[in-house]
């Protein structure tokens, strides 16, 4: 999976840039539910790099409704941005 189709949001949590992301979900109010989602690749199926036929988001939730949801807390998670983390959390 590549970067193209991620939003400013994905950037940010991936980059580890939480005043970013507070900046979009408080002072200009991003829909959450939307912009945390995962890109379109996600929600087909579509490529996978991986041995064994899996991207890392498929691998730690095996539900494709949950992918789309979860994929900004793994990008979290994979970064170990514990602060990121809680922020998205709560």
């Amino acid at each position: 999976m590549t970067t193209d189709d991620w939003n400013p949001m994905h950037l940010a949590i991936y980059y580890k840039h939480l005043h970013i992301v507070k900046y979009f979900l408080e002072t200009r109010q991003f829909n959450a539910r939307l912009t945390l989602m995962g890109p379109l690749e996600l929600e087909t199926g579509i490529a996978s790099n991986n041995l064994d036929g899996k991207t890392p988001i498929e691998a730690l939730v095996p539900f494709p409704s949950l992918q789309m949801l979860c994929y900004s807390l793994v990008l979290a998670i994979n970064n170990k941005d514990f602060n990121m983390l809680n922020y998205l959390l709560n």
